[in-house]
């Protein structure tokens, strides 16, 4: 920093940086002429912004103090800076730093920023970014960010308002950084401000992490972890041995390995000859170890696995060979299969599988059944053998041999039965016998194969019931009726009055008959009770009345005038009597009342009477010519007309109707009687 200037002179400036525009300045203010409330805050831009229209206040002191003079703080230095612009073309600085023990080419960036500007999170500084290349090509290759620093510039005219923030980069391709084998982490550093419960990083690139706690719950995590990893000082490629197969496959076997060192690796490997492995191991970036495994044989030559299994129904034979290359066998169930490979060494296990059957009994077995027993035999067959009743089946076949099993059946039938159906009449036994063939009155299938069935053979024998017994007794105002029934195997020989007989059972030429008689006993004494009939009655003619009627000329003129009371027809109240009669009964004419009416009819000299039928008692009209009578002489005479039968119905009591219906053998009578008041 330059002298204090004169009292006249109010700036002094100072270039900070090589740009000239970096200046930094400051003026001579007398405090009295501003006063003490007018004294401004760091930050606040120059007063002449035309002039130093980038320039903020960033210091304050005391100038008088600073020239050794007491004038009791009248004057101060206003100090001024800018942010610096154009930094990248001059705040590089070449260095080597160690990591992992050996030096690195570096390159330091070093930048003067506002605080107010700084930014922690900016993409420039992100852990592994490119650096600017600024000035252009002065840095040959890529570089990037290895490590952040930031600090106080150290100068009081700075710290107020500018950090100091330095960036350190690295060159990956740094021969001074790099040492076969090891790993090249390049100080790939990141450091952040986490909350002091957070987890430290891991993971195959870590190689270290902490978390270090601040206070106030925060804390700052610093993770280093590998930016590059180098090829492998050890490294081992190639073909391996493929190992030695089992001795069972040579008569005689050598296995050799060769050691070698060599300049490289043959790109591609391949295994020849008798090689069967090649393994190539890096020792240096210029040096090989190589190794190879060589087999020297003579395949088995014979017959490498032998076997005979034998079951009951076949023989089995496996004969197993080897060979270099894939070979069938000419016989059997062939198969040839890759068992070891290595380069051009090839080893094939080739089998064959013969198969011979065998014929013979496999055994017998006997069911009991109720009606007998079946007997079933097996046999082992080359050729199906296909009988009725049996079975055959395929067990075995491949391309030599073809195995079935075949069975024959054997079916004995034997023992009776006995079966009794009990019935009202009596019972039926059935007695049977098993067969294999169907007979008798009753015959059922109780078993078969489809070939040979198994019958019961069965024939009844009858047990009559022929006790008599009273089967109903019925019993009404007219009359009791009893039947009396019993069974018989034959129909009675001479039935009985009010008897029946029927077949009940039938089986053949087996009968059972139903024989019943039945006893009617009338009632002693007939119902009687009122009812209603329907009924014609005829006129009654009550009188003939004669009236004479004296002429003009002397004579008489009669007249004849019947007194007639008209019949009735309608619904007559009567009285019914009912009873029961086993014999046809007719009742006789006087029993069953007829009326008989007549007409009456006659005819005198001066007039008659014609009348239609009716009743009447014995009547007679008397009639005489009179005495003065011009034409006729004087006669008298007397018609007599005899009463009808009955001359009339009123106050008797007569049959009106009379009914016989069939009924039990018999006969139920219905008398209907009517009463006429007199």
């Amino acid at each position: 920093m330059s002298l204090d200037p004169t009292p006249q002179r109010q700036r002094v400036i100072s270039f900070v940086s090589p740009d000239v525009g970096d200046i930094l300045f400051y003026e001579r203010v007398d405090a009295q002429r501003i006063g003490e409330k007018n004294v401004p805050e760091y930050g606040t831009p120059h007063p002449d912004p035309r002039s130093w229209p980038h320039h903020k206040l960033v210091l304050i002191t005391s100038s008088d103090a600073a020239n050794g003079q007491d004038q009791q703080g009248r004057f101060f230095r206003y100090y001024y800076a800018a942010e610096r612009d154009n930094q990248d073309a001059y705040n590089f600085e070449y260095a080597n730093t160690q990591i992992g023990g050996r030096l690195v080419d570096t390159v330091t960036r070093t930048y003067v920023i506002l605080r107010s500007n700084f930014d922690p999170e900016a993409a420039n500084l992100e852990i592994g970014s490119a650096m600017p290349d600024i000035p252009e090509g002065k840095f040959e290759g890529d570089w990037f960010l290895y490590d952040v620093t930031q600090k106080r510039i150290g100068e009081q005219e700075l710290d107020s308002l500018f950090v100091v923030q330095q960036l350190i980069y690295l060159k990956p391709n740094s021969s001074s950084g790099v040492t076969y084998g090891e790993i090249v982490t390049i100080n790939d550093t990141v450091t952040a401000v986490v909350p002091d419960d957070a987890a430290v990083d891991t993971g195959i690139n870590i190689i270290s992490s902490r978390v270090e706690p601040l206070g106030n719950g925060q804390a700052v995590k610093t993770t280093r972890q590998v930016a590059s990893w180098p090829s492998p000082v050890d490294i081992s490629v190639g073909t391996p041995p493929a190992g030695i197969p089992p001795l069972i496959y040579f008569d005689n076997l050598q296995s050799t390995t060769f050691t070698e060192k060599v300049s490289s690796i043959p790109d591609p490997i391949t295994l020849s000859g008798d090689t069967i492995g090649l393994t190539y191991k890096r020792e240096t970036p210029d040096r090989v170890q190589a190794e190879t495994t060589q087999l020297q044989y003579q395949l088995n030559a014979g017959s490498l696995e032998s076997s005979i299994n034998r079951s009951a129904y076949l023989i089995t034979t496996r004969e197993t060979t080897v060979s270099n290359t894939e070979s069938l066998p000419e016989v059997g169930d062939v198969s040839s299969e890759l068992v070891y490979r290595a380069g051009e060494l090839n080893i094939h296990r080739n089998t064959a599988v013969t198969t011979e059957g065998v014929t013979g009994l496999k055994g017998s077995d006997t069911i009991s059944q109720s009606w007998g027993a079946i007997t079933e035999t097996t046999n082992f067959t080359l050729t199906p053998d296909f009988e009725q009743g049996g079975n055959t089946r395929l067990i075995f076949k491949d391309s030599m041999t073809t195995v079935y099993e075949s069975s024959t059946v054997e079916v004995a039938a034997a023992g009776t039965s006995q079966d009794v159906d009990p019935q009202i009449w009596g019972a039926l036994t059935w007695s049977g016998v098993y067969s294999t063939s169907s007979s008798g009155l009753r015959s059922r299938q109780v078993w078969t194969n489809g070939v040979t069935s198994v019958f019961l053979n069965e024939n009844p024998s009858l047990t009559i019931n022929d006790t008599p017994f009273i089967s109903a007794v019925e019993t009404n105002a007219l009359l009791t009726e009893e039947v009396t029934t019993y069974y018989s195997d034959e129909t009675p020989a001479s039935p009985e009055a009010n008897s029946t007989s029927r077949v009940i059972y039938q089986l053949d030429d087996i009968r059972v008959y139903e024989n019943s008689s039945t006893i009617i006993t009338p009632s002693v004494t007939p119902r009687t009770y009122a009812s209603v009939i329907q009924y014609n009655l005829p006129s009654i003619l009550l009188s003939i009345e004669v009236t004479a009627f004296p002429l003009r000329n002397g004579g008489i003129e009669t007249h004849f005038e019947p007194r007639v009371e008209e019949g009735l027809s309608g619904t007559f109240p009567c009285m019914v009597t009912e009873y029961y009669t086993e014999t046809p009964l007719v009742p006789s004419m006087g029993d069953l009342q007829m009326f008989r009416p007549k007409p009456v009819s006659f005819t005198t000299p001066w007039g008659g009477l014609n009348l239609g039928a009716t009743l009447h008692e014995d009547l007679s009209v008397v009639w005489t010519t009179g005495t003065k009578d011009p034409r006729y002489k004087y006669a008298v005479g007397t018609i007599s007309i005899p009463a009808t039968t009955p001359p009339t119905y009123k106050g008797i009591t007569f049959l009106a109707r009379f009914d016989a219906t069939p009924y039990k053998n018999g006969f139920v009578i219905r008398e209907y009687s009517i009463t006429i008041p007199a």
